[in-house]
């Protein structure tokens, strides 16, 4: 197992997947991370795209499956948690924007309604 991702995942009773976690070797940080409805669609994913920074895209879904909310996260060493960074944007379940929010460090900088 040395030198391999570490991957855990868990069903509902009805045999659709619940949630997959997937760490990097040594358990420091996701390589990926999903959470899904009992449907199968997905709840929210976080997806690591830059390893060398452990930045990743963050995308949380309406039941519908359209995009309630999509950003940039973080892993921070530091604090040992994932924090929000840049511009997230919030969708109603029609797709259409409503808010952008600015992120610095983790904390909220700015609000925009759409």
């Amino acid at each position: 197992m040395d030198g391999e991702a570490m991957k855990w995942e868990d069903y509902y009773p009805n045999g659709t997947l619940e949630f997959i976690e997937v760490y990097n070797k040594k358990l420091q940080y996701y390589i990926e991370k999903a959470n899904y409805y009992e449907d199968g669609s997905p709840e929210n994913t976080l997806v690591l795209d830059n390893k060398k920074k452990l930045l990743y895209t963050q995308t949380y879904f309406h039941t519908n499956g359209t995009v309630k909310e999509i950003g940039e996260m973080k892993y921070d060493k530091a604090v040992f948690d994932y924090i929000r960074l840049g511009i997230w944007k919030q969708f109603n379940k029609d797709g259409k924007a409503t808010k952008e929010i600015k992120y610095t460090n983790g904390e909220v900088f700015s609000e925009k309604d759409l």
